[in-house]
């Protein structure tokens, strides 16, 4: 949870963290399948956009805690 999270949680609001989602998959390809609409209506190339993903998913310091792809 995020600061922001903390002050929207005090003020009775909540708006879904996408990007935290997908982060949370740490899986390239589960991100890159949850994402293809959005791939293809912003005409991205797929081979930039998987780098563009396992590029967020290595600057990851600490592992993210919740489910993942890798968790059973």
């Amino acid at each position: 949870m995020n600061m922001l999270e903390i002050v929207g949680d005090s003020m009775g609001l909540h708006h879904d963290d996408h990007f935290k989602r997908l982060k949370m998959l740490q899986d390239v390809d589960a991100i890159a399948a949850d994402c293809q609409d959005l791939i293809a209506q912003h005409g991205l190339d797929p081979v930039t956009t998987r780098a563009a993903i396992q590029a967020m998913l290595d600057e990851q310091p600490l592992p993210l805690r919740g489910r993942s792809a890798q968790a059973s």
